[in-house]
């Protein structure tokens, strides 16, 4: 009887003295939905946000697995396309495949088969358009250039002022387009859809909606990732295109990147990996004999073509014939003249000679950016460098299948930059780069992208592969290739690539959304 009650003693000690710590036990643990302090204070072991949960993922881990680090893993599901509720086991049937749940919420998408948020910066097709992009966290906000009161308005996290802005654009006036009126940082949605890439029906490709920058990148705006620079570098992963895995920052693209500001501006200032500048380019306007306008060396050329498919043409004479007096400090010393281009421009930052002023070169699109430098401005600015494909798709107007982007006319100086030029300096010369959207609105593309024709060739995302990689929904070129691609949309089918660390006065570039 004594060890009996002895037991009884101490079982009720127990249960009092875990009453009087707050420790819950059996039936008086906390149900999934009651605020809680602790794991243990709930039936379910799983304490999130103050809240009992089913899982330690608490409710957002609809469709998939949650694992013990809180992590929900999807599950993967064959997507079955559909047309009604009926055709599908779960009854829903949304954007044409059938999904998990309804999925009717704002910024959701079932493209998968399961229902999850739209990316950031994507608009939702249904009630987040326009005006508006998703947030990546199922909300809808601002895009660029919307005004705005405050940073929670905006998609990009940014209010400017009165104006949601990408980060290139915080503090810069809205100068660019052919009134000298517009938000730089522009970024219109390009309406999504199926086509043939280069025109040619044996490569079709499909594109989601996404933002494509009207203008290329601009002086201006590149200087506020300078400013910041080495801070801008991007992080493991950044930059990537939400539908492609593996399309972000690689770390091992750091050693690509200059080590300095100094160092970036430099190699801006000249379009040169060497250093320090060549003395040549003090004076780097060279008359050839004949009709030619001034010119500026090229002296890596050696062949009839450039390395990114640029046509090249010999001084009269030829390189063996006679030739005009070579320069003071000539980086030629045999007396031979190299090929050149005839049309060479120079380096625009911080801007190139004979602009009227520093304001009309901040809206200058810049070059000699490489690649790697392109890739980590976009991840900086809140945006991707744009697909093949995706740039493809917008110079051709999509299933329209254009010729050129602004239809089938022919390129002349009102539409694009085209000789012939007496003078770099002029600001007249058609040879001269010009202030980004100049020929807005005639040489405009379908959605309203400004000199995707004609003014820089651009940089993509993918190595060039040829033949185009297929099948190709929203896809792109990630492995396999030692250049990447540079396009032109001068025609839209025309394709060239170029190592990522090359350096011209010829490729600039634009960032996606």
């Amino acid at each position: 009887m004594h060890k009996r009650w002895f037991f009884v003693t101490l079982i009720l000690m127990v249960v009092g003295c875990n009453t009087v710590l707050g420790i819950t036990t059996g039936g008086n643990r906390l149900r999934n939905g009651e605020s809680c302090t602790l794991p243990s204070d709930c039936l379910s072991g799983h304490c999130v946000s103050s809240v009992c949960a089913e899982s330690a993922c608490g409710s957002n881990c609809s469709g998939g697995t949650c694992n013990e680090a809180g992590e929900c893993i999807l599950n993967e599901v064959p997507v079955q396309p559909c047309m009604v509720d009926t055709e599908c086991p779960s009854g829903f049937c949304v954007d044409n495949v059938c999904c998990n749940q309804s999925c009717d919420y704002e910024c959701r998408t079932c493209a998968t088969g399961t229902c999850t948020y739209v990316p950031p910066g994507h608009p939702d097709s249904s009630s987040c358009t326009v005006a508006f992009a998703c947030d990546g966290n199922g909300l809808c906000k601002k895009a660029d250039a919307q005004i705005c009161t405050n940073d929670d308005d905006c998609v990009s996290g940014v209010c400017a002022g009165t104006h949601c802005s990408s980060r290139s654009c915080i503090g810069l006036a809205q100068t660019c387009g052919p009134d000298s009126h517009e938000n730089c940082c522009d970024a219109p949605i390009v309406t999504g859809g199926t086509y043939n890439r280069s025109n040619d029906s044996k490569y079709p490709a499909k594109i989601e909606d996404y933002r494509l920058d009207r203008f290329e990148v601009t002086v201006g705006r590149f200087r506020a990732f300078v400013a910041t620079y080495p801070g801008s570098k991007p992080e493991a992963g950044a930059g990537a295109h939400p539908e492609i895995p593996g399309s972000g920052w690689d770390p091992e693209w750091d050693s690509r990147l200059p080590a300095t500001k100094d160092s970036l501006m430099s190699h801006l200032r000249i379009c040169s990996e060497s250093s320090p500048e060549p003395p040549w380019l003090s004076d780097p306007v060279i008359l050839l004999p004949g009709p030619h306008p001034p010119i500026r060396p090229t002296i890596s050329s050696s062949s009839s073509s450039s390395s990114s498919g640029v046509p090249l043409i010999l001084p009269d004479g030829g390189p063996s014939g006679p030739h005009a007096p070579l320069p003071p400090n000539s980086p030629w010393p045999d007396g031979n003249w190299p090929i050149m281009h005839p049309l060479d421009r120079f380096p625009t930052w911080p801007f190139q000679p004979g602009v009227d002023s520093e304001s009309e070169g901040e809206n200058l699109p810049v070059n000699c950016v490489t690649w790697f430098e392109a890739f980590a401005f976009c991840a900086w600015d809140g945006g991707r460098l744009v697909t093949e494909a995706e740039w493809n798709y917008a110079v051709a107007a999509g299933s329209e299948q254009r010729e050129y982007p602004w239809g089938t006319s022919l390129p002349d100086k009102t539409l694009t930059d085209m000789p012939p030029c007496s003078s770099l300096f002029q600001k007249s010369c058609n040879n001269a780069a010009v202030s980004v959207g100049s020929r807005s609105p005639k040489s405009d593309g379908k959605w309203s992208h400004a000199d995707l024709g004609g003014s820089m060739d651009e940089w993509n995302l993918d190595g060039y592969q040829d033949p185009y990689t297929t099948p190709c929904n929203d896809c792109a070129a990630m492995t396999g290739a030692t250049t990447r691609v540079v396009r032109s949309g001068l025609p839209s089918s025309l394709r060239s690539s170029a190592s990522p660390d090359t350096r011209s006065t010829y490729i600039g570039f634009r960032c996606a959304r």
